[in-house]
């Protein structure tokens, strides 16, 4: 029989905890720290002296999916020796969350060599989730003169509007200013022949 060991709070963890703590939603907290349950995460959170601000999301009128007795065994016979990537393959009717959640009630615990690959796998998504991929850029090159950012942002939906200035400036782009002409004077000519003068000057926008 395996011996399973847990570790404590990682640096990183701590760091991952006290940047989203404040505003995250409960499902994000529990997507970005998944070895813990959201107790556990609060009560780290408290020793810590973190605050919540967002608002918890309403569980009002939610359709709870009832676990089988077959899932409930197969679920207790692999957890421990399975990585959440598998799992959600396996028990595909959940959202990670949800088996996560059941584990807990269920008391079921992963080896530290599993604990330690869905941490590997949790870097990897978070590292693709952030770094901008050439196709993107190229976007940006092409939309932000004209488009500015929340025009840019509606090509580029998963990037939030903070993410996209951040890299707009690592690019050096600029957005090019639009010019209209306002009137400012209008004079008649008295002569024989009518004429009237309109001048205009340029306003950028």
């Amino acid at each position: 029989m395996s011996t399973i060991t847990r570790v404590g709070w990682t640096d990183e963890e701590e760091k991952i905890l006290k940047e989203n703590y404040e505003r995250a939603t409960i499902e994000k907290l529990e997507a970005l720290l998944p070895r813990y349950s959201i107790t556990q995460i609060r009560s780290k959170a408290n020793k810590l002296g973190l605050k919540r601000k967002a608002p918890r999301p309403s569980r009002k009128n939610v359709k709870l999916k009832r676990w089988t007795d077959e899932e409930i065994e197969n679920l207790k016979n692999i957890y421990s020796t399975t990585n959440n990537d598998d799992l959600a393959k396996v028990f595909s009717r959940f959202n990670p969350r949800e088996i996560k959640r059941k584990a807990n009630t269920l008391r079921l615990e992963k080896t530290a060599q599993i604990e330690k690959i869905d941490e590997q796998l949790r870097k990897q998504k978070m590292a693709g989730e952030t770094r901008w991929k050439e196709e993107e850029d190229t976007i940006l090159r092409e939309n932000y003169p004209t488009l500015g950012q929340t025009g840019t942002q509606r090509l580029l939906p998963h990037r939030p509007i903070g993410s996209i200035r951040s890299r707009v400036n690592r690019l050096g782009l600029t957005k090019v200013t639009s010019a209209t002409w306002k009137r400012i004077s209008i004079t008649p000519d008295n002569k024989d022949v009518f004429s009237i003068e309109i001048i205009y000057e340029r306003v950028d926008v």
